[in-house]
């Protein structure tokens, strides 16, 4: 069973949490991280019981194993920087900065520390 964690739950962010709790039967939202305090009906409603308020915070959650980063797009470098430094596995939708002095620095660190880094776009 893979535990993922989820920062942000806007409307993509709640499309990825669904999706997974509803499509894959050995993977799991168990936490999820936003800077708005809204969203603990849709939270319950999937069977999400950890919620944060800081990236920070939900890393420390050592159940999980890899975070869907779901924030906007100019937060992406900064998420995966702290998601990676907690050698969490990564899913991030879009690309965070095709310049290639971002994308080698979490490529070599991934690849180092056995890490999933997945862009999807």
């Amino acid at each position: 069973m893979v535990n993922f964690g989820i920062v942000g739950l806007g409307r993509i962010g709640k499309v990825h949490l669904s999706n997974v709790q509803r499509y894959f039967t050995n993977a799991r939202v168990i936490a999820a991280c936003s800077n708005e305090n809204k969203h603990e009906e849709f939270l319950k409603e999937h069977g999400v019981n950890l919620y944060f308020d800081s990236l920070e915070l939900m890393l420390k959650t050592p159940e999980i194993d890899a975070v869907i980063i779901a924030s906007p797009t100019s937060f992406h470098f900064e998420h995966i920087h702290q998601v990676a430094q907690a050698k969490k596995h990564i899913f991030c939708e879009k690309s965070f900065y095709l310049q290639k002095m971002f994308i080698y620095p979490f490529s070599w660190f991934s690849f180092v520390n056995f890490m999933v880094y997945t862009v999807h776009y």
